[in-house]
């Protein structure tokens, strides 16, 4: 009989879920990891972006640990890269699972580049001279 464990967590380093990570927009990069804890087997550790897989080459990187009494630790980092206007408001979601899991294991973080707007087109928010929508 083989025993499986569902992974603890996730969490983010440094980030509680639903938190706002932000950054200053002079910064051209920043990463996020993500942690799932004693799993057996390791969990799966998936990233997404506004709900879409992030699945660039070199945007993420994982590694596996032993936890010790057969289980297993998982990280995962991903690379925000050309911080911009448009990203901010990007919604990062890492999610974890194993073969234990009844549903993946989330925890979310909401990017925030300090001192730039992001182009929305809601009527609820401030117009400008070039009739474009703005929420900084």
């Amino acid at each position: 009989m083989c025993i499986t464990v569902s992974p603890a967590g996730p969490y983010i380093d440094g980030y509680s879920n639903n938190s706002v990570v932000s950054v200053a927009a002079t910064v051209q990069s920043t990463t996020l990891t993500c942690r799932c804890r004693d799993a057996k087997p390791p969990a799966t550790v998936a990233w997404l972006r506004n709900g879409v897989a992030v699945t660039s080459p070199g945007a993420t990187s994982s590694g596996v640990t032993s936890a010790g009494g057969g289980l297993w630790d998982v990280w995962s980092v991903v690379r925000v890269e050309g911080l911009s206007a448009e990203l901010s408001g990007d919604v990062y979601t890492c999610r974890c699972e194993n073969d234990a899991s009844v549903r993946p294991s989330v925890v979310i973080v909401r990017l925030h580049v300090l001192g730039l707007c992001r182009r929305r087109t809601a009527a609820s928010q401030i117009i400008d001279q070039q009739s474009g929508f703005y929420e900084c």
